[in-house]
């Protein structure tokens, strides 16, 4: 008889140090390095090719689209867990001050499952430029040709900052330079911390430590917009899946 034994799942509240120093601000570069290394690994568990692939044959394209359908469906866990986090706190008027303790373990739950599912989303997007060769040189290139193009020469903070720093610059002002959702206009932007009360004398969290930012406040606009953003992402990389016909 062979017993079972369920292991701990990996829970990022559990992490209390980086996995590894960044030097120079190449913090994309080492996300890819990272990447690599865990790649390894599942190409002998998997059975995938080694990367790049020829994007051109029907082989490669189909796993391409199966990487573009694994970081679609970790997006829209992500917003089911973030869905779950509005409705709780909804349902106990948070910013009131009063929250059930159940309902608080929940919230925080989801919160993690949200932190979960995007850094998933993350991975398998970099596997997808990985296979594809688009390398960190690449995508630095592309983002300060567009700052060239749409942002005022006097931003020179932005401009020389890191390239994960430009792109999410340059991300918000695309997802988000025209949503004015109708059910948000005149509503105030409260954000309201969702992370748990401490009583410590130092004043100090006893959980919120081991939470990383993701998710950390929470309102309704915010919520709301991310329904704008998670669509523009998926609709984009649906288009380029649809680039790849290859019979």
């Amino acid at each position: 008889m062979v017993q079972l034994i369920k292991s701990k799942e990996m829970d990022s509240r559990d992490i209390t140090g980086e996995p590894i120093k960044v030097v120079g601000g190449n913090y994309l570069g080492i996300i890819y390095q990272l990447q690599k290394e865990l790649l390894a690994g599942y190409i002998g568990i998997e059975g995938l090719p080694q990367y790049p692939v020829d994007v051109n044959t029907k082989k490669s394209q189909v796993l391409l689209k199966d990487f573009t359908g694994r970081v679609i469906e970790e997006l829209a866990e992500g917003y089911e867990a973030m869905l779950q986090v509005e409705e709780l706190t909804i349902k106990n008027q948070y910013w009131s001050g009063s929250f059930d303790g159940n309902d608080l373990t929940q919230c925080l739950n989801h919160l993690q499952n949200v932190g979960e599912e995007m850094a998933d989303s993350l991975h398998f997007m970099l596997e997808l430029l990985i296979y594809a060769n688009i390398q960190p040189e690449d995508i630095n290139e592309f983002v300060d040709k567009w700052m060239d193009k749409h942002l005022p020469k006097t931003m020179t903070k932005v401009r020389n900052s890191d390239t994960i720093t430009k792109c999410m610059v340059m991300g918000s002002t695309l997802l988000l330079s025209d949503v004015v959702l109708e059910q948000d206009k005149g509503k105030k932007l409260d954000l309201v911390s969702v992370y748990e009360k401490t009583d410590s004398d130092d004043g100090i969290p006893t959980m919120d430590t081991r939470f990383l930012q993701c998710g950390r406040f929470f309102n309704s606009i915010t919520y709301h917009e991310y329904q704008v953003m998670m669509w523009r992402v998926t609709y984009h990389l649906n288009i380029a899946r649809n680039f790849l016909k290859n019979k």
